[in-house]
């Protein structure tokens, strides 16, 4: 239903012609920063510029689910999300295969025997504590609003699932205002289910935009960051964003739907707290060029400060400490090191840091018995490298 598309390149530059020297400048006046609107001021007011954000790990089951959740929503969901990040480095790792085995699903007051129970405390969300009774509707209403997760059988056959996220219990005397998130089995294994893909997202960008549309949107680009472009079929991307029935003119998803999105994006990105933003374009069926398009190309751009930050990082930094680790800790040959080191990036590095904890544990431990460390280490990570490449392959 979706397919790839190449990127759209940079336009090419003539070059100027040069000016004839004169024969005495000026000095060059020190350029003046520009004022920010009051717009832009609202933008990042609660915002972290893009090179201090934390990025999280979020399965495509999660960034594909469509559903009609509030602005306010989105955020929590991706709260919830947000808190279960070691239960997914535990299933991206293969350190363990049935998530209802792990206690930290069970953190919450009503224990589900094999699902997933949160409390969320509504403290932990960036709102004023007048905005308390939107919050506790916001979460009520999760137990109502129907969403479809892609869902893989045990077969391998896929299905849309339609379902209510999760149920709500809400306390009625507290002090410290709380919810209770409870989620049922089968369907907190399609909450985290990695096995369709997965990719890193820039949560804060989700918390500190108003727009639901902007924010569902920032999810489905993020995914194809690195790819530079992606296309949906029209009906596709309709559905997701459960947009289907709400806008019968195309003209009206691009009036309410992409252009505010494109410009929440494009400001947050060029000012340095968002990682991306897009352009797109409508693509026609033969030489028809109105009404609803076959389908929509997003074209993606990282945000300058974005590109900057991974143009010093490329420099050594983490490359250079992550060889280092393997060198101190598995006496690897520091050409085997740098060979491996090259492979680490700002995507995968949480991961490898965490496979680099995971192995040491493991050839330390006697009773598994590696007598060459160095070079199993080095196998065991030219294999992750290459399995990690593969999962971000999708569509």
């Amino acid at each position: 239903m979706m397919k790839e598309q190449e990127p759209i390149l940079g336009e090419e530059f003539a070059a100027q012609p040069a000016k004839k020297a004169t024969a005495r400048k000026r000095p060059a006046k020190a350029k003046t920063p520009k004022k920010l609107t009051k717009k832009q001021k609202e933008l990042i007011a609660n915002a972290l510029p893009v090179d201090e954000q934390t990025f999280m790990i979020t399965p495509l089951a999660f960034t594909y689910m469509s559903q009609d959740y509030s602005a306010m929503q989105n955020k929590v969901v991706t709260y919830m999300l947000e808190k279960l990040q070691d239960v997914l480095h535990d299933l991206i790792s293969n350190k363990v295969t049935d998530i209802t085995k792990l206690a930290n699903l069970q953190a919450g007051d009503i224990n589900n025997d094999h699902g997933l129970s949160l409390n969320l405390y509504f403290k932990d969300f960036a709102v004023n504590k007048n905005h308390y009774p939107e919050l506790r509707n916001a979460l009520t209403a999760l137990a109502t609003i129907p969403v479809q997760i892609p869902y893989k059988s045990d077969g391998g056959k896929k299905y849309k699932r339609v379902t209510n996220l999760c149920d709500v219990y809400i306390p009625e005397d507290s002090y410290n205002p709380y919810v209770n998130i409870h989620m049922d089995e089968d369907i907190a294994k399609a909450f985290v289910n990695v096995e369709l893909g997965y990719h890193l997202l820039g949560k804060d960008t989700i918390y500190n935009t108003r727009n639901k549309y902007t924010q569902r949107i920032f999810l489905l680009i993020s995914a194809w960051m690195d790819k530079g472009s992606v296309t949906f079929n029209t009906e596709y991307f309709r559905q997701i964003l459960n947009i289907d029935k709400k806008y019968k003119a195309f003209r009206h998803v691009v009036q309410r739907v992409l252009q505010p999105a494109h410009d929440e994006l494009k400001e947050l990105a060029q000012l340095g707290y968002c990682s991306c933003y897009f352009e797109f374009e409508k693509i026609y069926p033969g030489m028809k060029h109105t009404g609803e398009p076959d389908s929509i190309r997003f074209i993606i751009y990282k945000s300058p400060k974005l590109i900057d930050s991974e143009a010093k990082y490329e420099k050594g930094g983490q490359q250079d400490y992550f060889a280092d680790l393997l060198v101190k800790h598995f006496g690897m040959p520091q050409n085997r090191a740098d060979e491996l080191k090259k492979y680490l990036n700002r995507d995968n590095y949480q991961l490898t840091m965490t496979k680099l904890m995971g192995l040491e544990r493991y050839v330390k431990n006697p009773e598994n018995g590696i007598k060459d460390v160095p070079s199993y280490v080095f196998r065991s990570f030219v294999n992750f490298f290459q399995t990690e490449d593969k999962k971000n392959i999708v569509g």
